[in-house]
């Protein structure tokens, strides 16, 4: 794989397997790019994320139900809207900010009505030169602390461990399943990869305050830029107990 625009980037004669890892707890999200002049089917049954070794399919006959419910959350986010800014790709408006709300703080909780239910398919049609996006797991993996409070909770960055292949905590493999016939899907994609190190920021070197105003807003408002982030990272939230991040 490679690294081009805002993706890691596998590619081969028939598509292009697009990833984007920056997200709170690592979120898996690629996307499958039909190259060609025919449909593409991805078997999702035979399609599986194996993390250190354990297989998850990507179908597993569940329903999902979406709406404006929402639950406690971190005032952490990202954008996956449609680009209107002349950049394309699947990434092109999955931006590095913050949401306006403060680092670490609490959105209240609030239920509408509004929800829609999707069920898993067991194999998705992916039409000529399309794409379409999936996300479904997330690594979330434990906080990994040295005890050492200069290093945990640093004043400046802090390189805490780095990984080879061998001894990394995390390896991972997306494999794909696909053919161009509903009844003949015999093509396999094994994307791997794998953790490689974890670094620790405090707030000040990871994130940056600026404002933004829109075209015809009278007053601008506050917003919260990463500084640090890149398609092969995922970052994870933590304070010390005393003190603040």
């Amino acid at each position: 794989m490679k690294m081009q625009d805002n993706s890691i980037l596998f590619e081969n004669e028939d598509c292009q397997v697009s990833y984007n890892l920056w997200s709170n707890g690592g979120i898996i999200s690629f996307a499958f790019i039909n190259k060609t002049d025919r449909d593409i089917f991805l078997n999702m049954n035979e399609s599986f994320l194996v993390v250190n070794g354990q297989a998850r399919n990507y179908f597993e006959d569940k329903t999902y139900t979406y709406g404006a419910a929402s639950s406690l959350s971190f005032g952490y986010g990202e954008s996956l809207g449609v680009s209107l800014g002349g950049k394309t790709g699947a990434w092109a408006n999955k931006l590095y900010t913050v949401s306006s709300a403060a680092a670490g703080s609490v959105v209240a909780k609030t239920t509408l009505a509004n929800t829609v239910s999707i069920k898993e398919q067991p194999v998705v049609c992916i039409p000529a030169h399309s794409y379409k996006s999936f996300s479904k797991f997330c690594l979330s993996p434990i906080i990994y602390q040295k005890c050492d409070k200069k290093v945990d909770y640093p004043t400046r960055k802090e390189s805490i461990m780095k990984y080879s292949f061998d001894n990394s905590p995390i390896k991972m493999n997306n494999r794909l399943t696909y053919g161009f016939s509903n009844n003949n899907m015999d093509k396999h994609i094994d994307n791997i990869m794998w953790l490689g190190e974890i670094t620790n920021y405090p707030r000040k070197d990871a994130i940056e305050n600026g404002s933004v105003k829109g075209c015809y807003e009278e007053f601008s408002k506050k917003v919260s830029y990463f500084k640090i982030g890149t398609p092969t990272q995922f970052y994870q939230i933590y304070r010390p107990k005393t003190g603040s991040f």
